[in-house]
């Protein structure tokens, strides 16, 4: 997990193929602005990302072999994005947004 962002940032290049992307991040101008722009929020989205699989592996709810399914799904989501997204930093950027919704709704669910 330490190398979460690492990872995430390592992935995406300079590319900014056809994604669905961000409206905000795709009206700046020059293209060094969208790619900062994008970076900015795959930085936001991989911080509480970190946070939100930490306090689902501190959490008492969540049995050893739960912790352990978790942490086998982070990795092979990691993998996944690398895979899938390449250095599409948008593709990137939606994976870690989805992720983060994902986590989110895991440690707030009742």
């Amino acid at each position: 997990m330490k190398y979460l962002l690492a990872a995430l940032i390592g992935m995406t290049g300079i590319s900014l193929q056809a994604y669905a992307g961000n409206s905000y991040c795709d009206s700046r101008q020059p293209n060094r602005e969208v790619i900062a722009c994008y970076k900015s929020g795959i930085e936001v989205h991989a911080s509480q990302i970190k946070k939100n699989y930490q306090i689902l592996m501190q959490s008492p709810k969540l049995n050893p072999q739960e912790k352990d399914a978790l942490r086998r799904d982070q990795e092979a989501w990691i993998n996944k994005v690398g895979q899938h997204c390449g250095s599409d930093i948008r593709c990137v950027h939606d994976a870690a947004k989805e992720r983060n919704a994902y986590l989110y709704l895991r440690v707030h669910k009742s």
